[in-house]
């Protein structure tokens, strides 16, 4: 801690919260949350302004949908519900918010910009203008629309499965993977296989071949004579598939190549890191001296750090190496790691 300033330093001290890495996220976002909400307080009161740094979604809110009940804020910024009373009850007491009833239905409340608050709005909202520039500068060019879409998938996913469901499977699958490993496939496999291969270069976000890749070009993109094909099964159902092959022809022959595919009903459940470890364990038997991946897209930020965990490095990087269907030309790695 920097005494003098009252604010952390980061320079070349020990930090636990990053090392624990993926385990930490939600503490991670919230000590950069502490740090931005800390500054925002600063700013406003060095500006004279009495507001609160979290108080800017009501006021756009209101701003852009009219007279709203609590109910329908907690709803639309997606926050619980008593984390809205606190902040509208703190606006109200500043007189920037007004309470009235529904003209239509009496039992409900709803509350509106005051008077006060659109008076001072155009001044906030040149502030708050002049932050997002501020935030957008603390990323290279193009970095914060990557950052802010991995956000939205982030929210989604928790959406869809949170937290306690993800780490039940999880401990599942590392129970399962204790009695169930990899096979190599067999041509009866072929249409499971498709199912994943299919669903998952669909999104166009993580592989080059293109979404409308058709099933007859299975047999020479992961079924070829050339590499060995394996399936991961479970609940009876092929959960999951990937190849192994070398990496270059003749001299360069001693490197490995893989690629990995997990079915989406089973993603999240750790089966993809099961099944690199299990090529890497593969690829030694096989005679492979190393393995490495020559297009891992640099916005498949799950996928980047899982091989890291996995003890592959970033080696290379090709700029603008493949097309993101929503972001554009996005770089793509080289990783690689001895075996």
């Amino acid at each position: 801690m920097d005494e003098r300033e009252g604010r952390w330093s980061l320079g070349e001290e020990e930090d636990f919260i990053a090392e624990l890495g993926p385990l930490a996220l939600a503490n991670r976002l919230k000590r950069l949350s502490d740090v931005m909400i800390t500054s925002g307080r600063k700013m406003y009161k060095s500006l004279g302004m009495d507001i609160e740094p979290s108080w800017y979604l009501i006021f756009l809110l209101l701003k852009r949908d009219g007279a709203l009940g609590i109910t329908e804020i907690a709803q639309k910024l997606r926050y619980a519900h008593p984390s809205v009373v606190t902040l509208v009850s703190k606006m109200l007491k500043k007189r920037y918010l007004e309470a009235h009833k529904d003209e239509q239905d009496g039992r409900k409340q709803l509350v509106s910009l005051s008077d006060k608050a659109k008076a001072a709005l155009p001044a906030f909202e040149r502030l708050w203008a002049a932050g997002a520039k501020g935030i957008e500068d603390v990323f290279d060019q193009g970095d914060a629309a990557r950052f802010m879409a991995y956000l939205g998938q982030l929210d989604q996913r928790f959406q869809r499965k949170d937290f306690h469901q993800r780490t039940v499977e999880a401990l599942k699958a590392e129970e399962d993977a204790q009695t169930s490993l990899p096979r190599l496939a067999k041509k009866s496999d072929e249409d499971a296989i498709w199912e994943i291969f299919s669903q998952v270069i669909s999104t166009g976000e993580t592989y080059a071949f293109s979404p409308r890749t058709p099933k007859t070009a299975l047999s020479a993109l992961w079924l070829a004579a050339s590499m060995r094909t394996y399936v991961y099964e479970r609940e009876g159902k092929i959960a999951g598939t990937y190849i192994l092959k070398p990496n270059q022809p003749d001299a360069g022959g001693h490197i490995a190549n893989a690629a990995y595919m997990v079915h989406p009903a089973f993603q999240g459940q750790g089966i993809g890191r099961m099944l690199c470890e299990h090529s890497l364990q593969e690829a030694r038997s096989c005679g492979y001296r190393a393995m490495q991946f020559n297009l891992v897209v640099s916005t498949n930020l799950a996928a980047v750090a899982l091989w890291q965990r996995c003890g592959f490095r970033i080696i290379g990087t090709t700029p603008d190496g493949f097309q993101h269907p929503t972001l554009g030309l996005v770089d793509t790695y080289i990783m690689h790691r001895k075996l």
